[in-house]
């Protein structure tokens, strides 16, 4: 059974487009995690979340 593999290779187009679509959608999302992962930047946005710009 280690040695089984799958002999039909099958690709659906219209879920790997749709796929590639979230892709670029989401990519700006990367530099938001990015910036939220360092603790201050993620603390000073939380803080400020809720109070109004001085």
């Amino acid at each position: 059974m280690a040695n089984d593999v799958c002999e039909v290779f099958s690709i659906n187009a219209e879920k790997v487009d749709a796929v590639r679509q979230r892709i670029n959608e989401i990519s700006g999302v990367e530099q938001l995690f990015k910036a939220l992962a360092d603790a201050t930047r993620l603390k000073i946005t939380r803080t400020s979340a809720g109070s109004p710009l001085l």
